[in-house]
């Protein structure tokens, strides 16, 4: 189902990008890139992180170590789920409620959200979870945002030490 059908947007009121497991990885070209676009072309004041459940991102990294590129795309989900999803009934949707939250506190820590909040933009960081089963689509961490009289924003994600 396209994203804007899942928020009730028409085509075109919403930038896109996606990738496996919905990782906010820097390094990446291509997700920096749209980043960098949705910050400071679009001016977009709200990043929306959604995963779903059933995600088979999530259930790969669960499974046993791959040494191939979808192995390294999902070793920060693999260690996340090694850090705080420890045992081997994990539900997977937990992780991928796990994995929205760590990738709105790395969005809250990359140096374009940073600069983008330093001259003080209105962006706003959310974390969201999507059920394809009953298109139910519910956050699974509070917002994120700084404004200049606010502190450094903190997301901590429970379990993580």
């Amino acid at each position: 189902m396209p994203a804007t059908e899942i928020v009730d947007l028409d085509p075109g009121e919403m930038f896109v990008h996606r990738n496996v497991a919905n990782l906010a990885t820097p390094s990446d070209p291509n997700f920096a890139a749209a980043l960098e676009f949705a910050v400071d072309v679009l001016k977009v004041e709200h990043i929306i992180v959604v995963g779903h459940y059933g995600c088979g991102g999530i259930q790969a990294a669960m499974a046993p170590d791959r040494d191939d590129a979808i192995g390294l795309w999902l070793a920060p989900v693999r260690e996340l789920y090694q850090t705080v999803c420890c045992t081997p009934d994990t539900n997977a949707d937990r992780l991928c409620e796990h994995n929205i939250r760590a990738q709105v506190k790395a969005l809250a820590a990359n140096p374009l959200v940073l600069r983008a909040w330093a001259r003080h933009a209105a962006l706003t960081l959310h974390g969201w979870v999507y059920a394809i089963g009953d298109g139910l689509l519910q956050p699974v961490c509070s917002p994120v945002s700084r404004h200049p009289d606010e502190a450094v924003p903190k997301l901590r994600i429970a379990g993580a030490s």
